[in-house]
């Protein structure tokens, strides 16, 4: 249960940072 809840956690922060980064990108150009 609890190393769910941190593959969660990370799988969203990865998400999140890939999705700005790309935010980012479509911004710049």
């Amino acid at each position: 249960m609890n190393g769910l809840a941190k593959g969660g956690i990370i799988t969203s922060l990865i998400g999140a940072s890939i999705s700005s980064i790309f935010g980012i990108i479509l911004f710049a150009s």
